[in-house]
């Protein structure tokens, strides 16, 4: 079955993605009355690198989150350093490691896949047919990137995914 026409999967698996905030509502203060929030009180897990981590802060982004949604729960399995791709603690296989009663499910990576160099690689290649195969080198962003999200969609079945993109940071402009 086709879930989007960059991947192929064997199986159906009952999985929701979204490629932002929209789709939380986050009150303004805590002075605002309350709003109708299906994210409050339910458990989320942060998986990322350094950032989400909170290497160099004394205030997470996923603690924010955690009061101002409110969240029961937000674990953080950030780890300084770490990839999607192949490298140390790659996030496609610490996504294996998770807590599975999270409701939501956040993966923030990529700035230390693009600060390694590490080989984009392709979305899939074609058999002799012409048919689509997905791509799960892990040795490549693209290839981790679909093992990743094989991996949260089998172990998260039917819960809220957000996957977000590296922020620009300065090291960028001359990159």
């Amino acid at each position: 079955t086709n879930i989007d026409d960059s991947f192929a999967y064997d199986t159906k698996i009952n999985a929701t993605f979204a490629i932002s905030f929209s789709t939380i509502k986050i009150k303004g203060s805590h002075n605002d009355l309350p709003e109708i929030n299906r994210w409050a009180f339910k458990k989320a897990n942060f998986l990322g690198d350094s950032i989400t981590a909170g290497t160099g802060t004394t205030t997470t982004f996923h603690s924010l989150l955690k009061e101002r949604i409110p969240l029961s729960v937000a674990r953080n399995y950030g780890i300084g350093g770490s990839r999607i791709a192949d490298g140390s603690t790659p996030m496609y296989s610490r996504a294996l490691t998770m807590d599975v009663d999270a409701d939501l499910v956040f993966v923030f990576g990529g700035t230390n896949d693009f600060n390694s160099d590490t080989t984009l690689g392709s979305l899939y290649t074609l058999d002799e047919n012409g048919k689509r195969i997905a791509n799960v080198d892990t040795t490549t962003f693209y290839g981790a990137l679909h093992q990743l999200c094989i991996n949260l969609m089998t172990r998260f079945v039917g819960k809220q995914v957000i996957l977000m993109t590296p922020i620009h940071r300065g090291v960028f402009n001359t990159q």
